[in-house]
């Protein structure tokens, strides 16, 4: 053993020797070192749990986008659960109530005020840590990655978003919400029914339709509406009877209300007229038996039920129903277009649709403005839109849609959709303009004091803040 160490010694005298001594020495040091580094354990980030409730859509619609952010952020686990719309907001408040419920949830754009106050807006930017497993020279090791993600804020939500959604979600300069899809009023029409009447196109304007309608309607001797050529003129049957009043409202020059602060679509106009009654008096004209338009009344069936049946020549809803009546109706003879316009150089019609939104008692705040933020990236919208079939509210998504045959002109209503905002008990404001149909029916008081009772109605709703 000896003779061996001073046979190594004497070999260390030579400068070559030495060196290539050393260079193996360190080699076994950094293996050494890596064996050491990948037998470590390394804590990872704390598991994620995320729950997301929705009235709309199936699991199967988000699985793309779930699958994208897990591959992401693998510490985090999704949890998706559909509900009834009937039953959804309810079972919200419910479930928090008792410490439960979503992480991550969806509210339409018009009932956002209502819910305010269950929402942690959405912070300027979040810090994630992940796990990360990376290859090394000798195999594989995990590290933790801490990233800073900033966000989209409410001055920048115009560029990316069409008008209606940045009045709908931003409150105090905060977001509370982003959109994954967009709707707008829909003139659904019978080709059958067009037909009869000799209608060789559907209506672009309010004339047009007025005229449609005088040409499709059939009735008896007595006046009764035999054949209705579209469901308009009361609340009762008329599933978005609310939607389309406050369309005719603002095509008429009405401004339904000030940014979130006055209600006032009971005002005169720069030109001393009165819109909202005048709006008023054209929509109940459908259902007037005095005047000419009539084609409707209260004893009807639901709008969409005649419709669907081939009972309806025009159905007025919204895109997401297109699924709706195809698979209530699969041998219907129908198409859609865009909501007919008193001025086609101003056109006007209304935006409904979701947004994704956030519970300001969740413990995962940060994870889950993270995953609506990349859920409402262009590239993951994309993808989302394409497997749902609904329209994007991202202006680039809607640019690319403007060349296609079926939707093309269609899409160009998201880009001029106006919204008003409905105060923090939407219902009541529904409820108001349902006593203003109804009473504008029974003909006993003039139509601008029932736009002012309505009116004054509707500004309680927004005064409770």
């Amino acid at each position: 053993m000896i003779s061996s160490l001073h046979s190594i010694r004497r070999h260390l005298r030579f400068p070559a020797v030495r060196k290539a001594f050393f260079v193996l020495s360190l080699f076994f040091v950094v293996l050494s070192t890596v064996g050491a580094g990948c037998s470590k354990d390394v804590t990872p980030p704390a598991g994620v749990k995320l729950l997301i409730w929705r009235s709309e859509d199936s699991e199967d619609d988000f699985a793309d986008t779930i699958a994208a952010y897990i591959a992401q952020y693998p510490n985090v686990s999704i949890t998706y659960k559909t509900l009834k719309k009937d039953e959804y907001e309810d079972a919200l408040v419910s479930a928090w109530a008792k410490g439960e419920g979503p992480d991550i949830f969806s509210v339409p754009n018009m009932r956002l005020g209502k819910f305010k106050e269950f929402i942690a807006p959405m912070p300027q930017s979040v810090k994630i840590t992940r796990p990360q497993t990376k290859k090394t020279l000798f195999g594989s090791k995990t590290v933790i990655d801490e990233r800073t993600v900033t966000f989209i804020g409410a001055s920048r939500l115009k560029d990316s978003y069409v008008d209606a959604v940045p009045k709908d979600v931003v409150f105090d300069d905060q977001v509370y919400g982003l959109p994954l899809s967009f709707d707008t009023l829909t003139l659904f029409y019978n080709y059958d029914l067009l037909a009869r009447a000799n209608i060789a196109v559907p209506p672009k304007t309010m004339q047009e339709f007025v005229n449609a309608v005088e040409a499709m309607v059939v009735l008896d001797k007595d006046r009764k509406v035999v054949q209705p050529a579209a469901a308009l003129g009361t609340a009762n049957n008329v599933p978005y009877f609310f939607d389309i009043l406050g369309t005719i409202m603002m095509q008429t020059g009405a401004t339904m209300a000030t940014d979130r602060g006055q209600v006032t679509f009971s005002l005169e106009d720069a030109n001393k007229q009165l819109p909202g009654a005048l709006a008023l008096n054209f929509y109940t004209a459908f259902s007037n038996p005095a005047v000419k338009p009539y084609t409707w009344d209260d004893t009807k069936p639901d709008a969409l039920e005649s419709f669907t049946a081939g009972n309806l020549g025009f159905y007025i809803g919204y895109y997401h129903d297109l699924p709706v009546i195809e698979q209530r109706a699969p041998n219907l003879n129908f198409s859609f277009t865009t909501f007919p316009q008193t001025n086609p150089d101003n056109p006007v019609t209304i935006a409904s649709y979701p947004v994704e939104t956030v519970f300001i008692n969740s413990p995962q705040k940060e994870h889950a403005w993270n995953f609506i933020h990349f859920a409402a990236s262009e590239e993951q919208n994309r993808k989302f839109t394409e497997t749902t079939g609904r329209i994007s509210a991202r202006r680039a998504l809607i640019s690319e849609l403007q060349r296609d045959p079926i939707l093309g002109s269609y899409v160009q209503q998201a880009l001029t959709a106006k919204t008003w905002y409905h105060g923090f008990d939407p219902d009541a404001a529904i409820e108001a303009f349902a006593e203003m149909v109804d009473t504008a029916n029974q003909r006993t008081m003039p139509m601008e004091d029932i736009v002012n009772i309505g009116a004054q109605k509707v500004q309680l709703t927004i005064e409770k803040q």
